[in-house]
């Protein structure tokens, strides 16, 4: 039972004993006192969790001086299932004793005093009632927490793995196209090196046509060795440039335009390359759910410590929440997870458009906090 409504249900018990105590007259003075009574009861009961001596002296104080003062006004002893139900350990029971002089203050009143009684049985039932009820609850709550906390736990754990897992990916394909590229400049690049050469000797010890037909297959081999190496700097430079990796993403997104700018004196590592790359994929992929954007801008810069990553666009729709809070937009759950990966920052904003601000530590140091 809640704690409102069982005080009101005792403070009618009492009222309603406190009539029966004087009948046939209406005790309108009594009622006055037990209200103020219920009112400083009310006040005692408030105080037992932060002072319970002070509250407990209170109740014995206001037991004592009620039935002291119902000697003359019997009414007042309605006021008695206003104090007990307060009682709230065991010890303080004991009080109640006080309680089995009502009988021989007012012999004459024994039915009324039995009505005391009971109403007094039924306030300690609802006060413990309530207290009981108000452990469940919290203990109810306290689960949910811990429920909630565990998950929101064994979701980080899974997104860190999976991030782990996405990073060694991505360093296993870089490594492979390094891998790759490094193949082809040895192998074949030193192999048409060697042919050009063994064509350049043939050409001048050939003679008429098979001397011409010699100087246009080491101009095949030459242009042929051009091509291989220019792959070959291509794909190590596709392998390390964020610049390129994100021009590669802008490419394969249909939604809306998609304009990069970058402005870096140095490559970030490959932490920072693979989390830059899952933090705008994972903004397009949100501007395509949920906004109208018709322009996204996405610019990369860095200073003396730190990358600076802004993704705007220019949507007046947009269904993720603007802080990104587990249980809300997962999506912006995971930037944040990344960036705090990373000893970054993050911050959302839905001004003039949906707006990522990203700052990453550009030596592996924590991002010291904005004081401005």
């Amino acid at each position: 039972m809640k704690n409102g409504l069982a005080w009101f249900i005792i403070c009618l018990l009492s009222l309603l004993t406190a009539c029966l105590l004087a009948y046939p007259i209406f005790p309108v003075p009594e009622m006055v006192g037990i209200m103020l009574l219920a009112s400083l009861s009310l006040l005692t009961s408030f105080q037992q969790t932060r002072q319970p001596r002070f509250a407990f002296y209170c109740q014995q104080i206001f037991l004592v001086g009620l039935i002291i003062a119902g000697y003359y006004s019997p009414a007042l002893w309605a006021g008695l299932p206003l104090i007990v139900c307060n009682l709230d350990q065991l010890p303080d029971y004991y009080s109640l004793i006080l309680t089995l002089a009502l009988p021989f203050l007012r012999p004459q009143l024994l039915l009324q005093i039995m009505a005391v009684y009971m109403a007094m049985s039924i306030a300690i039932f609802l006060a413990r009632s309530t207290k009981h009820y108000q452990e469940l609850k919290a203990q109810y709550f306290q689960t949910l927490d811990s429920m909630t906390s565990d998950k929101m736990r064994l979701e980080s754990a899974r997104h860190r793995m999976v991030t782990e897992n996405e990073l060694a990916r991505e360093n296993d394909i870089l490594a492979e196209r390094n891998r790759i590229a490094r193949e082809i400049h040895d192998n074949v690049g030193h192999q048409l090196t060697a042919a050009i050469l063994q064509t350049a000797a043939l050409e001048l010890a050939a003679q008429g046509e098979t001397k011409a037909d010699l100087g246009k297959l080491k101009e095949n081999l030459e242009h042929a060795l051009e091509e291989v190496r220019t792959s070959v700097h291509n794909l190590h430079a596709e392998s390390l440039s964020i610049d390129q990796a994100l021009h590669n993403l802008e490419q394969n997104y249909h939604f809306c335009p998609v304009f990069i700018k970058t402005e870096l004196s140095q490559e970030p590592d490959a932490a920072t390359h693979h989390a830059v790359l899952a933090i705008c994929r994972e903004a397009l992929a949100n501007t395509a759910k949920h906004s109208n954007a018709c322009r996204v801008d996405i610019s990369l810069r860095n200073d003396h410590k730190s990358y600076q990553l802004l993704i705007v666009d220019n949507g007046s729709q947009q269904a993720s929440p603007v802080s990104p809070q587990p249980g809300g937009g997962i999506g912006l759950y995971n930037m944040e997870d990344r960036v705090n990966q990373l000893g970054g920052q993050i911050n959302i904003s839905q001004e003039w458009g949906f707006r990522i601000f990203i700052r990453l530590p550009l030596d592996g140091k924590a991002v010291p906090e904005d004081k401005g």
